[in-house]
C-alpha cells in the first residue's frame, strides 16, 4: 500500500535504470515501445501493480530533456508527485531516483513538502499541523547519493517551513495578523533559531 515513482527522462528513454524490479522495468519498457510514454516533462502514467513486496500504485513521469534539467524542475516533479499522492490518499512514497536528478534531492524534498501546504488555522477540524501532511513515508531509491544528504534534507524542510509560515501569514485576514502579531512571531522566529 504505497506509491512507487519512476522518473525518466525523455532523451534517455531506453536506459531504465537498473534499479527497477524486473516487472516494473518491463512495464516501462512496454508503454514506450506501444508509445504510450514519451517522458515529457510532467508527463504522467499512474496505475496499480501487483508485486510482491513492492508498493501497490505506481506513478511513471517525465523529465524531459536531461541536457535542460534544472532545480526548478526537480521542484516542480516533487510538487507533481506530492499532488498526486495526496490525491490517491498514499501515505508511503518510493523514488527511485535517476543519477542527474540524485544531486537534486534539496530541491526534491522542497517541491514535495510545500505541495502539501494546506492553510487551515480557522478550520475547527484541523488535521495535525505538519510538513508530512499526506506523505508520512519517503523512500529515495538511488545509486549515488549526495555527501550532505541529511543536511540537505534539513535545508529543504527549513525553508519549506519558512514559506508556509509566510503563506499562514498572508493568508489570515487583517484583524488576525496586524503589527503586534508580526513583531510576537519575528520574536518566536529568533528565539528559536538562536
Amino acid at each position: 500500500k504505497g506509491l512507487l515513482v519512476a522518473p525518466i527522462f525523455e532523451d534517455k528513454i531506453k536506459e531504465i535504470s537498473g534499479l527497477y524490479p524486473t516487472g516494473i522495468k518491463e512495464f516501462i519498457q512496454t508503454l514506450i515501445k506501444e508509445k504510450e510514454f514519451k517522458g515529457k516533462f510532467t508527463e504522467t502514467i499512474y496505475t496499480y501493480i501487483r508485486a510482491l513486496n513492492l508498493p501497490s500504485k505506481l506513478l511513471v513521469i517525465g523529465l524531459g530533456d536531461s541536457k535542460k534539467f534544472k532545480a526548478k524542475h526537480v521542484r516542480k516533479i516533487g510538487a507533481k508527485i506530492a499532488k498526486i499522492a495526496k490525491q490517491q490518499k498514499v501515505e508511503e512514497v518510493s523514488i527511485v531516483l535517476p543519477e542527474e536528478m540524485a544531486d537534486f534531492s534539496e530541491e526534491l524534498m522542497e517541491g514535495l513538502y510545500l505541495a502539501q501546504y494546506e492553510f487551515d488555522i480557522f478550520k475547527s477540524d484541523k488535521k495535525q499541523k505538519s510538513l508530512h501532511n499526506f506523505v508520512q513515508n519517503l523512500h529515495l531509491i538511488t545509486a549515488k547519493l549526495e555527501k550532505d544528504f541529511q543536511t540537505s534534507i534539513k535545508k529543504a524542510k527549513t525553508i519549506a517551513e519558512s514559506m508556509n509560515l509566510v503563506k499562514d501569514l498572508v493568508n489570515s485576514p487583517s484583524n488576525h495578523v496586524h503589527s503586534e502579531r508580526m513583531a510576537q512571531e519575528a520574536k518566536k522566529i529568533a528565539k528559536e533559531n538562536d
